[in-house]
């Protein structure tokens, strides 16, 4: 039935979608350890490298939220078809 085959296409897109989220998750995660020990090292003392790990850190949060977002808005178009 054409029903069956688009539902199996919607539960192998969530799978990979899952999937995804997953892997940002751990990501976010490590890239949230990063930034802490980086705060950490700016409240003893201020220098360029720290400031430029943590610029570099913040950045690729901001990658992957967005990244995140976008997954979450085709999750929830798919959801509603």
């Amino acid at each position: 039935k054409p029903d069956e085959h688009i539902h199996s296409e919607k539960e192998l897109i969530f799978a990979i979608l899952f999937a995804v989220t997953k892997y940002f998750q751990r990501a976010l995660s490590q890239l949230n350890s990063q930034r802490l020990v980086l705060d950490n090292h700016l409240s003893e003392r201020i220098h360029n490298k720290d400031l430029q790990e943590l610029s570099q850190v913040e950045k690729s949060l901001v990658y992957l939220s967005s990244s995140i977002r976008t997954n979450l808005m085709m999750l929830e178009s798919l959801k509603n078809k």
